[in-house]
């Protein structure tokens, strides 16, 4: 029993020791960040997961606008979500000095407590030992390898670099590709498959931790000094949405887009896009390179179509 409650213990402890790092002491998006924007003149910072990263041109954004732009998106796995941009955020405070637009890509893996691939440091160090308790009872025959696999070396690591006080700090030089920095951050995909299955496993959760934790989210960001910060939630390819439809996959992207469009309602400085329930018909199935990422000559148009949405002159 004396065991059972130190655990606890420890597990409760997290959250205030580690809840506002952005990792295990190093994380992708705030090394982007630093290197493209580091005196904090982007008037616009995309931001989000790997449907940012390699769907919305900075440079397309920045010639529309007339103001610097930068794309600090990132694959889910590496801080692609939004507690990680959050924690960013705290940390580099510059950042929203000058009152930038915010525009992020947001989806379902993002607040799925069983997507456990997709589950980045800055989310898993807020689970609530409750939280943590739910996925063993969802999920015993795989949370309790991923819990030992991945959650603890990352707290202990986590714990190391704040002992020692050698986490990422945005204070010398921080290197950039050339291609990186000429493109803003801009990633775009590149493939030739065109898969059209029905999804991932059917395993979700997406009332849990980590939508609590995207609904905080939400509230820092409304109360930042950001102008205002523009969710969006990319399409999907044509013949994987024919494909999902009746699938939990298919439901609960649907699900996701009801539950952001009602997150976001009364919040004046917040605005949701939703391009999966009402698709986009100017792409077609060959304009991806799977079932939710566009080639990169579509991204392009993509970003048009995102720079319209936010009144941008052409």
């Amino acid at each position: 029993m004396a065991g059972v409650v130190l655990a606890l213990a420890a597990l409760a402890a997290v959250p205030a020791l580690l809840g506002r790092e952005t990792a295990a002491g190093f994380e992708v998006v705030a090394v982007t960040a630093c290197a493209l924007d580091k005196d904090g003149s982007a008037d616009i910072i995309i931001a989000g997961d790997s449907r940012a990263k390699g769907q919305a041109d900075p440079l397309i954004l920045s010639a529309r606008s007339g103001k610097p732009s930068v794309n600090i998106a990132e694959n889910l796995n590496l801080g692609g979500d939004l507690p990680t941009l959050v924690n960013v955020l705290r940390q580099r405070p510059e950042l929203l000095a000058g009152h930038p637009l915010l525009l992020i890509s947001v989806s379902t893996d993002g607040v799925n407590d069983c997507s456990f691939p997709n589950t980045p440091g800055a989310a898993l160090f807020n689970y609530r030992p409750w939280e943590h308790a739910r996925l063993v009872w969802r999920m015993p025959g795989e949370y309790p390898g991923f819990f030992a696999s991945w959650f603890v070396p990352a707290v202990k690591r986590g714990l190391q670099h704040k002992w020692r006080g050698d986490g990422f700090a945005c204070d010398g030089e921080v290197y950039l590709s050339p291609a990186l920095l000429a493109s803003r951050g801009f990633r775009p995909m590149t493939g030739l498959r065109v898969p059209t299955g029905k999804g991932k496993p059917a395993r979700y959760l997406i009332d849990g931790a980590r939508w609590r934790l995207f609904q905080a989210s939400l509230a820092w960001l409304e109360a930042s000094p950001a102008r205002a910060v523009v969710l969006f939630d990319a399409p999907f390819s044509p013949d994987s949405v024919v494909n999902r439809r009746g699938t939990p996959a298919g439901e609960m992207e649907l699900r996701f887009a009801d539950q952001v469009r009602t997150a976001v309602a009364g919040r004046p400085k917040l605005r949701f896009l939703d391009f999966v329930s009402h698709g986009l018909p100017e792409f077609t199935t060959p304009d991806f390179v799977d079932a939710g990422h566009l080639r990169p000559q579509a991204a392009v148009r993509f970003t048009g179509m995102l720079a319209d949405s936010l009144g941008l002159p052409p």
